[in-house]
Formats: C-alpha cells, structure tokens, sequence
C-alpha cells in the first residue's frame, strides 16, 4: 500500500528507535523547523544513493521547490528542498551518513 506523507515533524514520535538515535531524534525535535527541514531533506539524499529512495517529482513553486521521493516499500513522502548552499548540504548529508553508519544503517 502506498501512501502519501510530508516528511515528519517530530522524529522521536515516528519509530521505535536504537538509544543513541532515540537520544539524537529528540535533539533534533528541539532545533528550530529550518534546521528539521534541512535534516529531513538531507537525509532522503543518502537513501536515493543507497537505492532505498528515488526521487519521483520536483515541484517548483513561489516558495523552495518540494521533492517527492518513493521508498522500495512503496511509500511516498515530500520535503521542502531547503535554502542552503552545497557546502552546507554536502558537509550535512556526509554527518547524516556518518551516524548512519555507526547505527549499521546505510
């Protein structure tokens, strides 16, 4: 079954989640939406390379252009590209790998 999702705005809410990655949900819920946004966004980036996403549409629009991406599971969800440069993206999507890794993820 499919369905259709806005990326998350709490993280601590949405699985049962390892200690550390419990622990680092709630600091991220505390951060200001720029920062939740920024993380959800960078976070779909790694999935895509790793083959568990694909990116299916981009919406462009008045506001940042909305990205629609679709798991192997079939589900879909969008996120708000953030405004951000592509040194901050890439030092960002590399921290996000980086705890991944360390929780046997991608």
């Amino acid at each position: 079954m499919t369905s259709a999702r806005s990326a998350p705005g709490s993280w601590s809410g949405t699985a049962q989640l390892p200690p550390d990655l419990a622990a680092f949900a709630s600091l991220l819920d505390a951060q200001p939406e720029p920062a939740r946004a920024a993380f959800a966004y960078c976070l779909a980036v790694p999935m895509v390379q790793a083959g568990k996403a694909r990116l299916v549409e981009t919406r462009p629009g008045d506001a940042p252009p909305i990205c629609v991406f679709k798991t192997v599971a079939g589900d879909t969800f969008s996120i708000a590209k953030p405004r951000m440069t592509k040194e901050q993206e890439a030092a960002l999507i590399d921290t996000i790998r980086d705890i991944l890794e360390e929780e046997g993820g991608m």
